[in-house]
C-alpha cells in the first residue's frame, strides 16, 4: 500500500521536487476519482417502456472529479506542505483560486447564481478548516498524527473480534426481531453482500 502523501511530504525536500511529487498526486487523484465517479455520477439510468436508457451526465462526473482534484491540491498546499515561509504567499494564493478550477463545470451543472455562491462558500470554510488545523496543532503535526492512528489502530485491534462476533449474533436475530419486515430484510442482505464483495469473503 503506498505511503500517505503526508508523510512522504514531511520531509525537507527541494521545492522543485516537492512541486513534481505535488503534481502527480493531484493527477493520480483526478483520475482515480473520475473512474470511481465514472458510472455512479456520470451516467443515470432510466426505465423505458421497451429498454434501459442510459443518460449520460458529464457536466456532474467532471464537476465531482474537478472538485475533488481542486481539494487534494488546497490539502498539499495548506495542511502537508513543509513548514516554508518563502513560500507561503505563493501557496495561499494558489488554494485561494483552486475553487476556481472547478466553478465552470459546477456552473454548468448547478446553472444557479445562489448554489455556486454556497459552493464557493463551502471550499473556502475548507480551506479555512484546513488552516486552523495547521497552525492549531503546530510542527509536529504529522509526529501527533501518527501517534493517534497508532492509538486509533490499537484500539480497533482490541475491539474487532468482540465486534464482529456481535455484527454476526444481531445479523442472525435479525429475521425474528419484531421490527423486521421485507423491506429490512432485503435491504440488510444487499448491504452484507456489498460487505463481503468488499472484503474478498
Amino acid at each position: 500500500m503506498a505511503r500517505p502523501a503526508h508523510r512522504t511530504l514531511a520531509a525537507a525536500r527541494a521545492p522543485k521536487g516537492i512541486v513534481n511529487e505535488v503534481a502527480k498526486d493531484i493527477a493520480l487523484t483526478g483520475v482515480i476519482a473520475t473512474g470511481l465517479a465514472l458510472f455512479l455520477l456520470g451516467i443515470h439510468t432510466e426505465d423505458a417502456p421497451d429498454a434501459l436508457v442510459l443518460t449520460p451526465r458529464p457536466w456532474l462526473l467532471a464537476s465531482a472529479a474537478s472538485i475533488v482534484m481542486a481539494c487534494r491540491c488546497v490539502l498539499h498546499l495548506l495542511h502537508w506542505w513543509p513548514t516554508d515561509p518563502h513560500t507561503r504567499v505563493a501557496r495561499f494564493g494558489i488554494a485561494a483560486l483552486m475553487p476556481l478550477l472547478p466553478l465552470y463545470f459546477v456552473w454548468r451543472l448547478l446553472q444557479d447564481p445562489v448554489e455556486t455562491v454556497i459552493y464557493l462558500i463551502a471550499f473556502y470554510i475548507f480551506a479555512g478548516a484546513l488552516l486552523l488545523l495547521r497552525y492549531a496543532t503546530g510542527d509536529d503535526r504529522h509526529q501527533r498524527w501518527a501517534d493517534a492512528e497508532k492509538k486509533l489502530t490499537d484500539l480497533w485491534d482490541r475491539v474487532a473480534d468482540w465486534l464482529g462476533a456481535a455484527m454476526v449474533a444481531f445479523a442472525c436475530l435479525l429475521p425474528f426481531l419484531p421490527f423486521t419486515d421485507r423491506y429490512i430484510l432485503d435491504v440488510s442482505i444487499m448491504v452484507l453482500t456489498y460487505v463481503m464483495l468488499w472484503d474478498g469473503a
